[in-house]
């Protein structure tokens, strides 16, 4: 069963969200966000009913721009919703960033922000669950806390289902939308009234940082979206999304989004990376404070280098980065380190290491075929002249000896005299073979006379010497 351990609440003011590691099995670990569902809410049925059934929609979600839920927990008497973590920054966390030190904020990013918000928000409102009912929900509680931008480039809508905190007073709420006081059935034209406070917010903030000039038609549409009557509004964000696209242009692209907000917190993602090595190698917290990695406006980087990493064409944020001796955004492809025990070598490489096992292969393999060569000339030899074959194979056999045991002087001097010709064999009937037989068989084999050592030696006057007794050989 996965467990979660509260690392620290965030610096936010807001002491019911905290960051949270999700540890399951083989050492598995996933950083996510807590927040506690306070008393008031689960001690009012209505009100935790509500919260109840908005969740259970809200796991069901399935979409880039909305932060997904991942389960919900009792721990120690606490309710924790449990989410997912995204590493990057909220709105509000971006314009209080550029304010401290002194950035122009840019329009373009503004309305990306608002585009990616307002799609998320749409698809809530039409959901429709697995089963084909329509289970839209409407966010409630959507403020510039609530839109947070990743550092890949992506805008996410949080804190769905999230109940407002007790001593959070509605009437001082700037972007709640007036039907929540009169009691009136909420639709999703109400996240139209909260959406439209964020854009006029921070196109406030854009005037103050001396950004770009605001177009009058957006100052229209923020009009139009805050109107008091949901009836004078826009009836959906979508259309409040094309509203401000068409007065204000499309914004950023994603990358352009990415490069700006890695050049604004570059100092947090490298505390960030710090805090999730310690929450992989060690078993216990970390104990690095949160307060030094989500600090706002820390690490933001100059102005000329934000608008250097901003132009258009900027190259796939997803690649890894690394910073030239210029400052300019460089991607380059490393590949990754080697890590663990080496990769066994192939059997190729074994063979070179070890020559002997190569030579004695090759011998076998001589053998082998020696022995396969030799049998089929014996074979021959005995079929065309089978007493020639037979004469060859006791030499063979002889010099075989001679040469696997040292042998006496007799059986060298024997070995080194001619062999005695060949003569009549009495056949099977009792009579001699006659001359013609034996010189069938001397024409037969003149190869096998030479091999043996055998045959008639001339005389001086060309007469052949009468054939030698043959003498008979001691046998070891």
């Amino acid at each position: 069963m996965a467990t979660y351990e509260i690392l620290s609440s965030f610096p936010s003011g807001n002491q019911r969200k905290s960051l949270a590691v999700l540890r399951g099995f083989a050492a598995f670990r996933k950083l996510v966000v807590a927040r506690q569902i306070l008393d008031d809410v689960r001690d009012d049925q209505q009100a935790f009913e509500a919260f109840l059934r908005d969740v259970k929609v809200a796991a069901a979600f399935s979409h880039p721009n909305i932060a997904d839920v991942f389960d919900l927990d009792a721990q120690a008497d606490q309710l924790l919703l449990i989410s997912e973590f995204v590493p990057g920054g909220s709105l509000a966390e971006i314009l209080h960033a550029c304010r401290r030190a002194k950035l122009r904020l840019p329009l373009e990013l503004i309305l990306r922000v608002i585009q990616h918000a307002a799609v998320g928000l749409h698809y809530a409102h039409n959901f429709v669950d697995p089963s084909g009912r329509a289970a839209g929900i409407i966010h409630r509680h959507l403020d510039e806390e609530a839109l947070v931008v990743s550092f890949d480039g992506l805008t996410k809508v949080t804190d769905f289902c999230v109940p407002p905190a007790a001593e959070s007073q509605p009437e001082a709420d700037p972007f709640r939308a007036p039907e929540y006081d009169w009691g009136d059935s909420l639709d999703g034209r109400a996240d139209v009234f909260s959406l439209g406070v964020v854009l006029g917010r921070a196109l406030q903030e854009v005037r103050q940082t001396g950004g770009p000039p605001v177009p009058p038609a957006l100052d229209s549409v923020v009009q139009r979206a805050t109107a008091r009557t949901r009836e004078q509004r826009f009836g959906s964000v979508l259309e409040f999304a094309k509203a401000c696209e068409a007065a204000g242009g499309r914004g950023w692209e994603p990358a352009q989004v990415a490069a700006f907000m890695r050049r604004l917190f570059q100092d947090r993602r490298a505390r960030m990376a710090e805090l999730v090595k310690l929450v992989e190698v060690k078993e216990t917290t970390a104990v690095m404070k949160l307060s030094d990695i989500f600090e706002s406006g820390g690490g933001a980087g100059s102005d000329a280098a934000i608008a250097e990493a901003t132009q258009p064409g900027l190259r796939n944020p997803l690649l890894p980065e690394d910073d030239g001796e210029d400052g300019a955004t460089s991607m380059v492809l490393r590949p990754p380190p080697t890590v663990g025990v080496a990769a066994e070598p192939p059997p190729q490489a074994i063979a070179r290491r070890r020559p002997g096992l190569r030579l004695g292969r090759a011998l076998l393999k001589l053998m082998v075929w020696g022995g396969l060569l030799g049998g089929s000339f014996l074979a021959g030899a005995y079929v065309m002249n089978p007493p020639g074959a037979q004469r060859l194979a006791q030499t063979l056999l002889r010099r075989g000896a001679v040469l696997a045991a040292p042998a006496s002087e007799a059986e060298l001097q024997a070995a080194s005299e001619p062999a005695p010709a060949s003569v009549p064999v009495s056949s099977e009937d009792g009579g001699a073979t006659g001359p013609e037989d034996a010189g069938e068989t001397l024409a037969a084999a003149p190869e096998d006379a030479g091999v043996l050592d055998a045959g008639t030696e001339e005389a001086d006057g060309g007469e052949a010497k009468p054939p030698a007794k043959p003498k008979r050989k001691r046998r070891r």
